[in-house]
């Protein structure tokens, strides 16, 4: 629909992938559920990719986090954050610990590596999460505007960095 509604109007916007949404999990089960589904309401896409990717655990600022080893090259404009299940997250070779437990939570740090990629009103959603967006939003360096829907446990984020150009606006 974004396609139909929007092509002639960013067609000389310098981007690779428009239109174009990656779905990266670490559990091919759900990538391959994710596939179906899709065929199933909207047809065989071309502009889906699905990518998968273990996650380890690692450090960001010296906290312990987890994170992907293999993310797409891309510079999404929105981003949401369900995953990955805790309890599949492996050991790395530098860190001895995990958080395969009921007392801990996931806590992905893929977005503070590519914050300084993403362009002014990115969007990210969080189902729920609220720990992790708590690290996100502790550890974010530009400026990030908040919203918490209870009623739905989802947290809104949106980077309210200034404008790059003339392009971005």
């Amino acid at each position: 629909d974004n396609k139909i509604k929007y092509l002639k109007k960013i067609k000389n916007l310098r981007r690779n992938n428009k239109f174009e949404l990656f779905v990266i999990d670490n559990e091919k089960k759900y990538l391959e559920i994710s596939k179906v589904r899709l065929n199933k309401y909207f047809g065989q896409s071309r502009s889906v990719k699905f990518i998968y990717s273990k996650n380890i655990m690692s450090t960001w600022n010296g906290y312990l986090c987890h994170e992907f080893l293999k993310t797409p090259k891309v510079n999404p404009d929105f981003i949401y954050l369900d995953g990955p299940d805790q309890f599949n997250i492996n050991n790395s070779k530098k860190i001895n610990f995990n958080i395969d437990h009921l007392d801990l939570m996931p806590m992905s740090s893929d977005i503070l590596k590519i914050e300084f990629f993403l362009v002014p009103g990115t969007i990210v959603v969080s189902d729920g999460r609220s720990a992790n967006v708590e690290f996100l939003l502790k550890n974010f360096k530009r400026d990030w505007i908040h919203y918490y829907d209870r009623d739905f446990d989802q947290h809104i984020l949106y980077l309210n960095s200034q404008s790059l150009g003339k392009l971005n606006d």
